[in-house]
């Protein structure tokens, strides 16, 4: 096994949140997608029936919501219908590299 040194696990740390507040900015893109577009279909559909007994019972939307949960938004689809301010969040989120691994 490999001893890994503080600036690796910094660098991972940071790769981890820059491809999080990336999931964010693609949520944010669809959000303001046309209804009829098959994306924005595919991201809104709930689901019908259960999961086996063995499967967790998150949805990827779930974690991205917690996520922006510690960006402390409220109403985070009307923020993403408003592309400037959205962007504002993101900068913020980035300078900051406030979201946790987990």
């Amino acid at each position: 096994m490999r001893i890994i040194h503080g600036y690796e696990l910094y660098r991972s740390y940071f790769d981890v949140n820059f491809i999080k507040i990336q999931r964010i900015k693609w949520v944010g893109h669809v959000v303001r997608m046309s209804k009829n577009h098959t994306t924005k279909n595919v991201f809104n559909v709930q689901p019908i029936g259960t999961r086996r007994k063995d499967r967790p019972n998150l949805r990827w939307i779930a974690g991205m919501e917690k996520d922006i949960l510690v960006l402390r938004t409220k109403n985070w689809r009307i923020l993403a219908g408003r592309r400037l301010a959205w962007k504002r969040l993101l900068e913020k989120a980035m300078d900051d590299l406030v979201l946790p691994c987990h």
